[in-house]
């Protein structure tokens, strides 16, 4: 599955009040599965070899050999899930307080250099307009691996749960880290 996730609007700037970095987490809304709930299905996120053309969100135009590539040497992150584990309940903790609670999603823990420099990425080398961007981050590539006996169904267009999410601790002198989901599907 080939996609992109991009900020809202151009330029785009993180707020000044970050004190650190801490990690990204890529989160695809689950809508379903084909087969046995039971197979575990191993997932590689990796970037695409070149931008991506505009997408056709009003009028699809599948093609089942695209002009993409994977590009294998940016493993932006892993996953393995069952269709059967997108039914329990996650919780997201900061230290032993569980702050929120999620479901149906696949969440791939993001890859700390790779999402560290997009988080870090300023408005003259990544984020001043949508061109800038894609030349930094020109999409992504989910693949399956192996041979499972499932196939499981993402949402990413309108669909609220996915995106990519930073965790930071801001400046404010507060304990907690501030979880913000800065980026998802934008189909301009």
């Amino acid at each position: 599955m080939f996609f992109e996730f991009k900020p809202f609007k151009f330029p785009f700037k993180l707020t000044d009040s970050v004190r650190y970095f801490d990690s990204a987490v890529l989160i695809l809304r689950f809508n379903g599965h084909y087969g046995d709930s039971n197979s575990l299905v191993h997932f590689n996120l990796y970037e695409v070899d070149r931008r991506m053309q505009p997408d056709t969100t009003f009028l699809p135009f599948y093609n089942l050999s695209p002009d993409l590539g994977i590009n294998r040497s940016k493993l932006w992150g892993t996953k393995s899930m069952q269709a059967r584990m997108y039914r329990d309940t996650i919780r997201l903790k900061y230290g032993d307080s569980v702050y929120a609670k999620v479901v149906n999603q696949l969440r791939i823990p993001l890859n700390p250099g790779l999402a560290r420099a997009l988080f870090e990425g300023d408005s003259a080398t990544v984020y001043g307009n949508d061109s800038i961007y894609k030349s930094f981050m020109p999409g992504f590539a989910l693949e399956a691996q192996g041979t499972p006996n499932a196939l499981h169904y993402f949402g990413i267009i309108g669909e609220t749960g996915s995106g990519i999410e930073f965790y930071y601790q801001s400046k404010k002198g507060s304990a907690r880290d501030t979880v913000r989901t800065l980026f998802a599907f934008n189909n301009s």
